[in-house]
Formats: structure tokens, sequence, C-alpha cells
């Protein structure tokens, strides 16, 4: 489950886990329902205050740095998927100022292009963390939705939002993937899962695009053969 700790000396601490998919992969996009788990591996952040008005971010795994000048106006994309600046764009568009600079680390130990949502974590963790600091409280279905702008509709990705929900959510979920976008926590008791990593990379953008790209195909020739055909019901 999504986790934020207020730490001694004005650390923040904040944990996003990753998931699995147990039914439905490559059905959310499709606004099928899935069923998903979050998963005991995360993303998390340590920030701490400074004086400049700079979101200075540490990507300790990455061994890169990102600075986010604190102008209170959008900030431009620097490469594709640059979601740590498309989510503070987000609270600026809906009005939000911040004047306080914070020093943040970003860690995890989610395998990077495994198929198990290390994006979304970082997304939603990232969020959690900045409506902490423009001080606005933010249900975890808005976290999700708001993970789910900065990723997918900001860069017109064909992803769903089973990442966002479950990340945010935590637990065993059934997600209706269609709005208002209903879930349902599962008590099955589960015991535990082995998550084996090939150590292959996984290009997810263009997988996902090209799957659903076809998909859309096949349900057009589809419906073109038989006009009562309905994909859910099917």
């Amino acid at each position: 489950m999504l986790k934020y700790y207020k730490m001694p000396a004005h650390e923040i601490q904040i944990t996003a886990p990753g998931r699995i998919c147990l039914f439905g992969e490559h059905q959310d996009y499709l606004k099928l329902p899935v069923i998903s788990a979050a998963i005991s591996l995360f993303i998390k952040i340590k920030a701490i205050k400074t004086e400049d008005r700079n979101l200075t971010i540490d990507l300790v795994d990455l061994n890169q740095q990102e600075v986010i000048p604190l102008q209170n106006r959008e900030v431009q994309y620097l490469y594709s998927r640059d979601y740590l600046r498309s989510a503070y764009n987000l609270f600026i568009r809906k009005g939000y100022r911040l004047n306080q600079g914070y020093k943040c680390e970003i860690s995890g130990n989610i395998p990077i292009n495994a198929g198990c949502g290390s994006s979304s974590a970082l997304i939603i963790a990232w969020i959690t963390f900045l409506a902490h600091i423009f001080k606005v409280e933010l249900a975890p279905t808005i976290i999700a939705d708001l993970g789910h702008q900065a990723e997918v509709d900001e860069f017109r990705e064909a992803g769903g939002r089973m990442d966002h929900y479950t990340s945010a959510l935590g637990g065993l979920l059934y997600i209706i993937t269609t709005p208002p976008y209903e879930y349902e926590p599962l008590t099955v008791p589960l015991s535990g899962f082995v998550l084996g990593d090939s150590l292959e990379r996984k290009n997810t953008v263009a997988d996902l695009a090209r799957i659903k790209e076809q998909v859309l195909i096949s349900l057009s020739e589809m419906r073109r053969k038989y006009e009562d055909f309905d994909l859910k019901t099917t």
C-alpha cells in the first residue's frame, strides 16, 4: 500500500508498491476489468527542505539528477516520458503554488522495464509527495487518476489505469476500468508469489501501442462481420 511518513528533522518518506496482474493483462486500456495485486517491491522517496527554490531529485538507481525550478508556472519537458515534470505541471495547472525547495532522493527495488509497474509506482509516490508539499489532501483514487493523467494522457500513451490504482490503493483489487472507475478489494488469502526476472528489458510503451493497435483492428473487423459483437460480453 502507498505509505507516507514524516520523519525526524522534517524528513519526508513515501513508498509506493509495484504490481502483478492476475487476470486481464493488456485489458485495462481496452476498458475491460482486471484483477491485480500490489507486491512487496517499492519505489521510495526521501526528501528534506532546502534554502533554494528548486526541487532537486537524485535518481539513485539511474545515477541521474533532475532539477525543477519553482517558478510557479509549467516547466518544459526535457525528454519523452518526463513523468516528474508532467506530474508537477498537473498541480500548477490546477492553481497550486510552491515556494519551498526540497532535496529528494528516489530509489527502488522494482525491476525496471519488467512489467511490474515501476514507472507507475514512481509516479504515484511522486504525486503523493507533491500533494504533501503543495498542501492538498487527495484521496488514493484521485492520486491514481492523476497518475494516469501524468503518465498516459500527457504523453498520449496506450496504457490503462490498473497500475496506478493498484499502487495507490494496495492489496488485491478487482478494478472496473470504465468510468467511474470502481474497484473492489478482494479478501482471498494468498500466501505469496515467486516473481522471476528474465533480465530482458521490456519495451513497455512500444509493446502497449502495438498490441492495442492490433486488438482495435481485430475488433473493427469483428464488428464489421458481426453487428452485435461486444468485447466485454465475449
